[in-house]
């Protein structure tokens, strides 16, 4: 059985053992319905658009940060995109045998790496982006301008207060 909304939270918060007069179900319900949604969008991208162009929505993330900033270290692709460094390095290498991107030997530091797009990679992410961009239209199909402008406004006040 699937339980939806407060009833789901009221079960998990007693499983937990956590008296459920004292949680704030809103903030709860915030916080579950994000994560529920940047799963369900992961899983979307993943499989409607980037697997059948044949790689991962990962490596994706990878070569469009890379396309919007440029060439970058394997320590900088970590941080920007919040992933860990095997991560980025496992990534980088299939997207370097897929003819994606490049890594170059910093001249003045050879211990360090640049990661760039190739010029086939900056095809695949345009040709991507577009397909992206589809699946993010009809995920918000749903809510009106207004209501589309007013989430975006709430959800960047919520990152920036989980920045800080």
């Amino acid at each position: 059985m699937q339980l939806e909304g407060r009833r789901w939270q009221e079960a998990s918060l007693r499983l937990l053992g956590r008296p459920t007069t004292q949680v704030d179900y809103t903030a709860a319900a915030i916080v579950w319905h994000i994560g529920r949604l940047a799963r369900l969008n992961e899983k979307r991208m993943e499989y409607e658009v980037h697997r059948p162009l044949g790689w991962t929505w990962g490596a994706f993330r990878i070569m469009s940060q890379l396309y919007v900033l440029g060439p970058q270290e394997p320590s900088q692709l970590a941080d920007s995109l919040q992933l860990t460094r095997p991560t980025i390095t496992g990534g980088v290498d299939r997207l370097e045998r897929d003819g994606y991107v490049t890594r170059t030997v910093q001249p003045k530091n050879r211990s360090r790496l640049t990661i760039d797009l190739t010029e086939a990679g900056k095809e695949a992410v345009e040709e991507a982006a577009g397909l992206q961009h589809q699946v993010e239209l009809d995920l918000v199909s749903g809510l009106s301008e207004e209501d589309q402008s007013q989430l975006s406004e709430l959800l960047t006040k919520l990152f920036n207060t989980l920045q800080q």
